[in-house]
């Protein structure tokens, strides 16, 4: 879980750095769908999301470790 901070605002102290997240963050739910064209939120889309997210954290980890940021795993 760790992982993810580094998807917060690198100046948390400023309130424009939060709204400018937000936005960010509003934009990427678009994307994936979770919103309908009315600006509702799609409570199934969303659930869907929430599903793949072990295998998006997965997924992070490997970039991580092929950059070079994280150690070899051992299984």
């Amino acid at each position: 879980m760790f992982r993810l901070l580094r998807f917060l605002p690198s100046r948390w102290w400023r309130p424009s750095a939060w709204k400018t997240w937000a936005s960010y963050i509003h934009w990427r739910l678009e994307t994936y769908g979770t919103y309908d064209a009315g600006g509702r939120m799609n409570w199934n889309s969303f659930r869907m999301l929430l599903r793949q997210f072990p295998s998006y954290l997965r997924w992070l980890k490997e970039i991580d470790h092929r950059r070079g940021l994280a150690p070899i795993p051992h299984f």
